[in-house]
């Protein structure tokens, strides 16, 4: 839903933007004298609308699609919290074994910050492919080298594979270049030869 939340928030500020400069020029135009524009705004026919009787009605109506609209896009923004747990296979008829993941996530996060060259270091979980994913987002120092990052993202992964031997949990790290110099938008995608997440 976020890539669609976004794609309507872009089509909104579209619109939006194209009315407001449409009415700019349409004042300046006013303005200055043009001639295919009247020097004077009569609203006797706004007025007629506003004495039907069916008019209350559809103010009241578009006013309620203009909530409801805005409530779907409100809901639309709210961040998405990933599973806080996850089922063990030592589960069975006799009850259930979870561990939590945000826990798990946390302090995947902290060990890959404090080993490898980046700052900014979070972590998330979510549900991929049936899969619980913890994923580790940060950006890079400006003096980072790869082979440290590489050493951290591979003993993240090792530990979350050490703690979830049945893979029920992987483990994806990206991270962004440094500062401004990246480019936009651009993101690092760190991935060991193990990892079967992509």
């Amino acid at each position: 839903m976020r890539g669609k939340t976004n794609a309507v928030d872009r089509l909104l500020l579209i619109v939006l933007g194209l009315v407001l400069v449409a009415v700019a020029v349409l004042a300046v135009l006013w303005q200055v004298g043009m001639s295919w524009l009247p020097d004077t705004l009569s609203t006797t026919q706004v007025q007629d609308v506003l004495t039907q009787s069916w008019w209350p009605w559809a103010l009241g109506a578009a006013s309620v699609l203009l909530i409801l609209l805005g409530l779907w896009l409100l809901l639309g923004h709210v961040p998405k919290r990933g599973p806080g747990t996850v089922r063990l296979s030592p589960s069975g008829p006799g009850g259930r074994v979870e561990a939590d993941l945000r826990s798990v996530a946390s302090a995947v996060a902290g060990d890959f910050e404090s080993r490898a060259p980046v700052h900014g270091v979070d972590a998330t979980t979510e549900r991929l492919s049936g899969v619980a994913l913890v994923e580790v987002r940060g950006r890079l120092d400006r003096d980072a080298d790869v082979e440290s990052v590489m050493a951290a993202a591979e003993n993240a992964q090792r530990n979350v594979r050490a703690a979830f031997p049945d893979d029920a949990v992987q483990c994806r790290i990206l991270l962004r270049g440094p500062g401004r110099e990246r480019r936009r938008g651009g993101a690092i995608r760190v991935q060991t030869e193990s990892s079967n997440v992509s």
